[in-house]
């Protein structure tokens, strides 16, 4: 607990320092020294994932080998789970051409590990605007085109074309990935960790799971969710 304040406190020095100046920093618990941005959305977001693990309540049973980080971001949650998972495959995939940056740079050190691309995730496969900065990053009527992939599309790299673990953060996406097509891929995932953006998409998202029967517990902003059975 006193390690996790340190950090936290140490985290929070950075809004001292100009915005954007870039700090170094090692982890407990993760393999290699991370890049943050000082006076941007990089800090919260470590302090949750490196400090407080958001997303470190993924069953105990369940040891992923193959990884979907879509919605990467800085690499912050791929460099979670490729530190935790030693064996773990990751496909990650973070729209903003900024935040790919920054998400390469970190995770360069895991070398062939993990697959990082500039890309969005949808329904369906097309191009998309984004605009935005940081973790407000989103599909717009402006800004860069980027191309959309799907969740079949990802499966097609992984041999079997299964996937133990789909983390889903992806700025309201997540009514139209997991909406009606959803049912197309479901069997192919053993758990998914989501994080929901408004009401109307977490009732979409939420139900389609529901009725597809799986089940789903909350653990502060993320929804951590497997099929009934396993």
């Amino acid at each position: 607990m006193r390690c996790g304040l340190e950090f936290t406190i140490t985290l929070l020095r950075l809004k001292c320092l100009p915005i954007g100046t870039e700090v170094t920093l090692s982890f407990p618990g993760i393999t290699y020294p991370f890049l943050v941005r000082a006076g941007t959305d990089d800090v919260v977001t470590v302090i949750n994932n490196f400090v407080r693990r958001e997303y470190g309540k993924v069953p105990c049973g369940l040891r992923p080998a193959t990884i979907i980080d879509a919605g990467a971001y800085i690499g912050d949650t791929s460099a979670f789970f490729l530190s935790r998972y030693p064996n773990a495959h990751v496909i990650a995939r973070e729209p903003s051409a900024i935040s790919h940056a920054v998400a390469k740079r970190n995770l360069a050190p895991y070398g062939d590990r993990v697959s990082l691309r500039k890309a969005a995730l949808g329904a369906e496969r097309g191009t998309v605007r984004i605009a935005g900065d940081q973790t407000d990053a989103r599909i717009s009527e402006w800004g860069d085109v980027v191309p959309v992939v799907t969740i079949p599309d990802l499966l097609l790299e992984i041999p079997g074309r299964r996937v133990d673990l789909l983390k889903l953060d992806i700025e309201g996406a997540e009514r139209s990935v997991l909406g009606e097509r959803a049912s197309e891929w479901l069997d192919c995932v053993r758990c998914i960790v989501l994080e929901t953006h408004g009401c109307d998409a977490e009732r979409i998202a939420l139900g389609t799971l529901r009725d597809a029967g799986w089940r789903f517990w909350r653990y502060r902003n993320l929804w951590y969710c497997q099929p009934n059975g396993i």
